[in-house]
């Protein structure tokens, strides 16, 4: 199994300051390289677990990774087909077709947004300042939860093509 050192680590360009060397190998407790399972259990966050485990995957993991990632909300939006399609085979002649046919949904969604944003800000200038707070707060609360939950999908997932990765070493 592939271990890292804290030279590895820091090679990767932690951009948080706490990931300097004498924090490192405070973190690393006195070892000379970790494996990625010892790394992801460590008390780091769950975002900087996600970004250490996603540089410990290959190039072709990360990239079967960001489309698992988008297809896990593909249902938030009308995604064409032919999108669909390359997210779940990830089939390179047809990555231009989904690439523009994307871009043709995302700017149809643009223009959609836009007309909502402005009526719901004449609503919300009509509504009590209190009430739009309230309903901000639980907005943010919903949203806190809806993430945390899918950073922990997302954990999960990187873990197991980890394990899958090493099983092949």
């Amino acid at each position: 199994m592939k271990t890292y050192t804290i030279d590895d680590i820091l090679a990767m360009e932690p951009c948080q300051p706490e990931y300097n060397r004498k924090n490192l190998e405070r973190l690393f407790a006195g070892k000379k390289s970790l494996s990625p399972f010892e790394i992801l259990r460590k008390r780091i966050s769950i975002d900087d677990k996600i970004w250490v485990g996603l540089y410990m995957l290959t190039e072709t993991q990360r990239r079967k990774f960001a489309c698992w990632c988008a297809l896990q909300v593909s249902h938030l939006w009308d995604a064409p087909k032919i999108v669909i399609q390359y997210l779940k085979t990830q089939d390179e002649s047809i990555m231009a077709a989904a690439n523009a046919a994307a871009w043709d949904a995302a700017w149809d969604a643009v223009g959609a947004a836009a007309r909502a944003a402005a009526n719901a800000a004449a609503w919300a200038a009509a509504k009590d300042c209190a009430w739009a707070a309230a309903k901000d707060a639980a907005k943010d609360a919903a949203w806190a939860a809806a993430r945390a939950a899918c950073r922990k999908k997302q954990l999960t997932k990187i873990r197991r093509m980890l394990r899958k990765e090493n099983a092949r070493i």
